[in-house]
């Protein structure tokens, strides 16, 4: 709900940066909805030969005050995607557009600005490691494997849970601490351990 509300309050006429597709999505459908509630009030009103009815006002009133909003939306799923927002003037009201901006994950950091959070890794955007499906790297990163590159869509990226990391003997303990530092804390979930193994909380491996 709070997405749509924003398109109403402090994205009401932005055009700069980015949507994603939850995003977009959920505006949709709280869109659909009000729209759908209000021409049956309208009907409601017409049925009964109310006063307040003339022209289906709400139904009406609601368009106009969404148009805006709405478009900037759209604008902002294409920067998403890599794309101008010039692509609205040739598609107004293509539903093929409005599938493509629904449907299409987006990219990386481009010149719209930088990566949603929402297409980060992890329960909380990017805060657990995950491992590459093309070069096998266990590390904390986005949609693409800052090793190789390789662009895995949110939706097919893996946690890596404990478990899957490779233990290591106990004669590598104390032996892979750096000098003068007597602990190692993870960087990710900042569990304090005796030693620079995989994470026992998060499975991170920093050796990796």
């Amino acid at each position: 709900m709070h997405y749509y509300l924003d398109a109403f309050t402090e994205n009401y006429a932005n055009i700069r940066g980015r949507a994603t597709q939850k995003e977009f999505g959920m505006f949709l459908l709280f869109h659909f909805i009000f729209t759908f509630v209000l021409a049956l009030f309208d009907a409601f009103l017409l049925e009964f030969e109310s006063p307040l009815f003339f022209s289906w006002f709400f139904t009406v009133f609601y368009a106009v005050i969404s148009f805006c909003p709405s478009f900037c939306l759209r604008v902002r799923r294409l920067h998403d995607l890599d794309h101008s927002g010039y692509w609205l003037f040739f598609f107004p009201t293509s539903c093929i557009l409005t599938l493509y901006l629904l449907l299409v994950p987006g990219s990386c950091n481009n010149k719209y600005g930088e990566q949603p959070k929402e297409y980060k890794s992890g329960d909380k955007y990017g805060e657990y490691p995950t491992k590459c499906p093309n070069c096998g790297l266990i590390d904390i990163f986005d949609v693409e494997c800052p090793r190789c590159g390789h662009f895995t869509p949110p939706h097919k990226r893996k946690r890596i849970q404990p478990s899957e990391t490779t233990p290591r003997s106990s004669s590598q303990k104390s032996s892979n601490i750096p000098n003068g530092q007597t602990e190692y804390v993870c960087p990710v979930c900042k569990l304090v351990m005796d030693s620079m193994m995989p994470c026992e909380r998060c499975g991170y491996d920093p050796l990796r």
